[in-house]
């Protein structure tokens, strides 16, 4: 199945991506960069000795 080009909303550009629709989500590199992010904020919210690493 080949993407789709959808409007963008661009008052919701920066949103966390829980705010954001999922048809954004799909490019594979910035797919990491956010779920990487998820994980460090995870882990700061539950004040976690260490940050696990994704490698």
């Amino acid at each position: 199945q080949r993407p789709t080009v959808v409007a963008l909303d661009w008052q919701r550009m920066g949103d966390p991506p829980a705010r954001r629709p999922v048809r954004e989500l799909g490019n594979g590199p910035t797919d990491l960069a956010l779920l990487a992010s998820a994980v460090e904020r995870a882990a700061r919210e539950v004040a976690a000795a260490q940050v696990p690493s994704l490698l």
